[in-house]
């Protein structure tokens, strides 16, 4: 979910937009932090600070393409290892089974626990049988690490 981030935040930053941008970094900053790909975060707080700091937009740029070949690299790197989306099969759906998987990872989630993402991974035709119309969005935010939209998914249901 944080592919494109730095071309994001390039583009905010060309369009004025100073608080989209640093939310942008901001937000792969803790997700890499999430995962421990050390090297992009401290590549995006250098970002984050110098946006955060108005600081002249060449020295931003500057650290904004200091970012960019880490953050190509682990793209590269996780896109080998993740494994791409599985079709879901319908399941029977087991109220209470639905419930205690459904309370685990709201708790994942609270604590900001990546484990939350191998929950939903195990769980997923389940979940997707007892919510369908929530599922898609929600594994797409688990995968992305945002972690407190997610949270707020779950919360809705």
């Amino acid at each position: 979910g944080q592919k494109d981030a730095a071309e994001q935040t390039f583009a905010a930053l060309n369009a004025d937009d100073w608080q989209t941008a640093e939310r942008i970094v901001h937000t792969l900053k803790g997700v890499s932090g999430n995962i421990g790909a050390n090297t992009v975060q401290k590549c995006a707080e250098g970002a984050e600070m110098a946006i955060r700091e108005r600081r002249p937009r060449a020295d931003v740029d500057v650290q904004l393409a200091a970012l960019v070949g880490p953050l190509k690299h682990l793209i590269s790197q996780l896109e080998v290892v993740v494994p791409a989306e599985q079709e879901r099969q319908p399941v029977p759906v087991d109220p209470a089974a639905v419930k205690r998987v459904w309370d685990r990872l709201q708790a994942l989630l609270a604590e900001d626990d990546t484990a939350a993402g191998a929950l939903l991974s195990q769980h997923a035709d389940l979940l997707n049988s007892a919510y369908p119309n929530q599922f898609g969005e929600l594994e797409s935010l688990i995968r992305a690490c945002d972690f407190e939209a997610a949270l707020a998914v779950v919360r809705r249901c």
